[in-house]
């Protein structure tokens, strides 16, 4: 399934794609049609549009960011409440196969219950002190690690606003578009972020308010807080 996310990112830029894809067909028509002088005042009404569709698009961008930073920033507030039943058999001492203990991750990942992973986290982190190795190959992904691709995915479609808007070879050819999140992060980030439901569990957690400007120093490429 499509990340959630990337889709809306997507949609974001098909339409600025095709607003702008629209109004620069508006200024050929003006100029073809229309004396010189005429053409001139009639492309710099259009031009303003431009500008103003960019800027929106861009604002739009960025608050679809701070909206999913916000909800990341409330993952990090950690509960003994959010603690499962889980909790007993991690602490029971009985031997765990990864594959049970993967399922115990998958089942918190679900819940968006980032508590009960940092939980796991930390219970891997003592096995492997203790020399069990075979839980090196398990991951556990915190909120920062959410956001890092989250940022990558958001700087990467204000880049392709910025190719648009500069009338590139995307508004010929709009492939960046079209595959937007299918070449722009690796395998490993798309598995870190999933379908990007799990984060949105977490957008009506009440915490204290300081938590939710927990990740305020990443911003995007060209915005500042």
């Amino acid at each position: 399934m499509e990340n959630i996310y990337i889709k809306e990112l997507k949609k974001i830029l098909e339409n600025y794609y095709a607003t702008a894809q629209k109004l620069n067909n508006q200024k050929k028509q003006n100029n073809e049609y229309y004396s010189p002088d005429i053409a001139e005042t009639a492309n710099k009404k259009v031009d303003a549009n431009l500008n103003d569709a960019y800027e929106q698009t861009r604002k739009a961008i960025n608050a679809k960011y701070l909206n999913v930073r916000e909800i990341l920033a409330k993952g990090t507030f950690y509960s003994a409440s959010e603690l499962t039943d889980a909790k007993a058999i991690f602490e029971s001492g009985l031997e765990l196969s990864t594959f049970t203990v993967r399922g115990y991750i998958e089942k918190a990942e679900m819940q968006g219950n980032f508590t009960m992973l940092a939980y796991i986290k930390n219970w891997i982190e003592k096995q492997l002190v203790a020399g069990k190795n075979e839980y090196a190959t398990i991951n556990v992904f915190y909120p920062i690690d959410h956001l890092y691709v989250y940022k990558k995915l958001s700087n990467r479609a204000l880049h392709i606003t910025d190719l648009i808007h500069q009338n590139k070879q995307i508004m010929q050819n709009p492939l960046e578009i079209v595959y937007f999140g299918k070449s722009d992060i690796s395998d490993a980030e798309l598995n870190t972020i999933s379908n990007g439901e799990r984060i949105y569990i977490n957008a009506e957690k009440s915490v204290p308010e300081i938590v939710n400007h927990t990740f305020d120093d990443y911003t995007l490429d060209g915005f500042s807080e």
